[in-house]
């Protein structure tokens, strides 16, 4: 058993009251839907070209709509499909 102090880590949080007014919902650009899910597309990166020297396989997050089942980054989200295509 070890004679060392046990250390506590506290987590800090903010807490702070957004006006409900002031909020904007982001909604689909595609179907107008304001509801999302979170999904991963999983990729692998060959050896050749991943900085390690070996194969990665890496997970990419995706916001699906409910409503259409467009998937998009989220930065993407609001734009028409003709804009992402550009």
């Amino acid at each position: 058993m070890s004679n060392r102090p046990k250390i506590k880590k506290k987590t800090q949080q903010t807490e702070f009251r957004i006006d409900r007014n002031l909020v904007q919902p982001i909604a689909c650009g595609k179907c107008g839907s304001k509801y999302f899910e979170q999904v991963y597309g999983v990729v692998r990166i060959p050896a050749v070209v991943s900085p390690t020297g070996q194969e990665i396989i890496n997970t990419d997050g995706f916001l699906r709509c409910i409503g259409c089942g467009r998937c998009a980054k989220l930065q993407h989200i609001e734009q028409k499909d003709e804009e992402l295509n550009h």
